[in-house]
């Protein structure tokens, strides 16, 4: 996943477009959000706002990522 961060970009899009990505993740390998939560100690209503992008710190959306093996490339353009 390529987000690329441009003065018109926001972080709470920036959430959005993370949290869609994560919640993509768990659906296409059949994860419920319960074992999400389980496996990232985290709670079901906190993994909820992540994937919905809600007011919630970058970091822990990275947390998630790691549960996939995924990583974000972030290209900051001028």
């Amino acid at each position: 996943m390529i987000i690329e961060i441009t003065d018109k970009l926001r972080f709470n899009e920036v959430r959005k477009l993370i949290g869609k990505e994560l919640e993509r993740l768990r659906r296409e390998r059949e994860v419920s959000v319960e074992h999400l939560a389980r496996q990232t100690r985290l709670t079901v209503k906190y993994v909820q706002r992540l994937e919905a992008g809600k007011g919630v710190p970058l970091f822990l959306l990275f947390r998630l990522l790691s549960f996939y093996g995924r990583n974000i490339k972030i290209e900051l353009t001028a």
